[in-house]
């Protein structure tokens, strides 16, 4: 594979993780969101991956406390992912990794959701419709 298929290949990864941005912003409610995109290329003659590439993503910037007032308000500094600069202090950084771990969990929780096995058919419908039992 030349050079630039491999940036080819990279490059509509990123498109596809652009995407997910702009069509989940309905769908998830949580902010901030974070995606896991995998490609994988592989030739249907031949076992295995020929190439395999992966992206994460925060879809959203990240607001960090960094103090609080008496009366409750807090003032926040936004976390700008394109610059990769933190504005705010090493505190922060501590809630950015856990935002991350938690994103990261729930991901995997719904991985493991499409893993599992089919329920089973439990009864039949009127019309002849398989029921499953959720």
């Amino acid at each position: 594979m030349t050079d630039m298929e491999l940036r080819a290949f990279e490059a509509h990864l990123d498109i596809m993780v652009d995407q997910i941005g702009e069509e989940s912003t309905e769908l998830i409610i949580e902010r901030p969101r974070y995606a896991h995109a995998v490609m994988v290329l592989s030739n249907g003659d031949e076992p295995g991956e020929l190439l395999t590439a992966s992206r994460i993503k925060v879809l959203d910037p990240i607001f960090i406390p960094i103090e609080t007032a008496n009366n409750g308000n807090q003032v926040f500094h936004q976390y700008c992912p394109e610059r990769e600069t933190a504005m705010s202090s090493q505190g922060g950084s501590a809630q950015c990794d856990d935002d991350i771990e938690r994103a990261l969990r729930k991901l995997e929780q719904s991985r493991n959701m499409l893993d599992e096995d089919e329920p089973e058919l439990t009864a039949q419908s009127d019309v002849g419709i398989p029921i499953r039992r959720l």
